[in-house]
């Protein structure tokens, strides 16, 4: 959320636009507010994206079409090749060790997230739409899937339905598999129209965008999920580490304190079914392991503030 905020905020002040940051954060503000107040948040991706590109727009911000129409390169040699396309080349052991954060992020993420949009689901659909609940074993299998064949053809981008789309359905409170269909149908017509990119590369697009669709939704997801004074404290040490250190060793830290103790004593009942996934000594031990290995990995590609690289 922050560096989105931070992101747009940059984006205003080299246009040298007054007051166009501001303007834009108490549209959507208000724009959100209202969108709640008839419950009617689904909407709120397309409603405060279009207010702020309009206020954008209105007060002077560049935008034009670049891109043409027409369907992508599907050649891998083109995407993947070192002197076309993207010039991506294919990747070195430098490149693999760079990503290892971003892909510990994902991993990180993934579970908590599917976990919080089932608890939301079921605190919100109606009877009668339990196979609609999010599955998590066959969508983690289908994103895998798609992501391997998406990779060979040199897309490469870690796109997954999960914030993108699973999150505003989830919100609307309506069965995923027609939304899918319809979200798919979307998707195919604006990629085929060549304008998608320049659209979504409009600032007041992408980070209004993320930050009303994605974040805030999140944001509510995990207050909900905070039952104790204990969910507090640690959400409250996530948090804090995350903005100090960074996001990934702020999980990992707050893992390992929850789960040694730190944070108080945990609750017999959730430490019953943690003794049927695992005993307690082998989860003390991965959690000290996991907080270790994130930090030399954070501090091997130089993600620890002002630490230079291991």
């Amino acid at each position: 959320m922050l560096s989105q905020i931070r992101a747009l905020n940059t984006w205003t002040t080299q246009l040298g636009i007054d007051y166009l940051f501001i303007s834009m954060a108490l549209a959507s503000l208000l724009v959100f507010a209202l969108l709640a107040k008839l419950q009617a948040r689904w909407a709120a991706i397309p409603a405060c994206t279009a207010v702020c590109s309009v206020i954008a727009l209105a007060m002077g911000a560049p935008f034009r079409f670049v891109t043409s129409p027409g369907i992508p390169n599907f050649n891998p040699f083109y995407w993947w090749g070192t002197n076309t396309g993207w010039m991506l080349g294919l990747p070195t052991v430098e490149n693999f060790i760079a990503v290892i954060p971003f892909a510990i992020i994902g991993v990180v993420m993934w579970p908590p997230d599917a976990l919080g949009l089932i608890a939301f689901q079921r605190a919100g659909y109606p009877a009668g739409t339990e196979k609609a609940v999010l599955h998590i074993d066959d969508t983690f299998k289908a994103l895998g899937i798609r992501q391997i064949i998406v990779a060979l053809f040199g897309d490469a981008v870690l796109t997954d339905p999960m914030g993108t789309y699973v999150i505003p359905a989830s919100i609307i409170k309506r069965p995923l598999v027609a939304g899918q269909i319809l979200a798919g149908m979307l998707f195919i017509i604006s990629g085929l129209s060549g304008y998608l990119l320049d659209i979504y590369n409009f600032p007041p697009v992408v980070r209004i965008g993320l930050m009303f669709g994605v974040f805030v939704p999140l944001f509510e997801i995990g207050m909900r999920l905070l039952k104790t004074a204990r969910d507090a404290q640690g959400a409250a040490m996530c948090l804090a580490t995350g903005l100090f250190i960074n996001p990934v060793i702020g999980w990992a830290l707050a893992m390992a304190m929850e789960n040694f103790g730190f944070l108080g004593p945990v609750e017999p009942e959730r430490l019953e079914k943690m003794r049927q996934v695992m005993t307690r000594r082998t989860q003390l031990v991965i959690s000290a392991i996991v907080l270790i290995v994130v930090f030399v990995i954070m501090g091997w590609v130089g993600l620890l503030p002002g630490v230079p690289k291991f």
